[in-house]
């Protein structure tokens, strides 16, 4: 198992964006448009109670799972530009199948991240760095939710660090694209998916592309 370099993840994230600029701003105005209108199509209930409360409640599951169909999307178009950039297709932004499988690892992962906030945020942070990987196992690897969080665990061992100062990097790089008119966020948060994208791929000891 490789060790993970913030430097060589967003170096990777930014050479390979430069490759094909246009399809990956495009991939992520069109995926990032559709979600929006998606939830401006779908306005917040005025009935009173408890209407309103079942309405909310139906609201907010039809976002959670677009929610997840978009990230669901992003992950699989990401693991194809990495892999090999000239094959990424817009269309690979849709992939629903492991939409079940993909939910139940998101639900597990908060309910474990949150109970590790509560405790002291430290155990939270350390969790959420170390099941950060379960998308793209399922995705990848075609696992199930509790699988996945266990093999993120473990393919991130030895590494939580590197991987916090990943996402700290990344969290910086995108602040900078924000304050740069918002246009700049089309620019660092495509290279900064692709470095986290490539920290995976380190880590799962499959950085050239073939598959174990």
């Amino acid at each position: 198992m490789d060790k993970v370099s913030v430097s060589t993840c967003i170096r990777f994230g930014w050479e390979t964006f430069k490759k094909r600029r246009s399809i990956f701003v495009e991939a992520l105005l069109l995926a990032t448009a559709i979600a929006t209108i998606f939830h401006l199509a779908i306005p917040r209930p005025h009935q009173a109670a408890p209407a309103a409360a079942v309405l909310m409640v139906i609201r907010g599951l039809i976002f959670a799972a677009v929610d997840v169909l978009f990230s669901m999307g992003l992950v699989t178009f990401l693991l194809r530009a990495h892999d090999d950039v000239q094959s990424a297709k817009i269309s690979d932004l849709w992939n629903p199948e492991p939409f079940w499988r993909y939910l139940g690892g998101e639900i597990l992962s908060s309910v474990i991240i949150f109970f590790g906030f509560v405790l002291l945020i430290v155990p939270g942070i350390i969790a959420a760095v170390g099941l950060g990987f379960f998308p793209y196992l399922i995705i990848d690897r075609d696992m199930g939710p509790i699988d996945a969080l266990k093999e993120s665990w473990h393919i991130s061992k030895g590494n939580k660090w590197q991987l916090f100062l990943l996402a700290l990097a990344t969290l910086g790089l995108n602040f900078v694209g924000f304050i740069l008119l918002v246009v700049g966020l089309l620019v660092t948060m495509p290279v900064t998916m692709l470095a986290v994208t490539h920290a995976y791929r380190t880590l799962a000891g499959r950085t050239d592309g073939n598959r174990h």
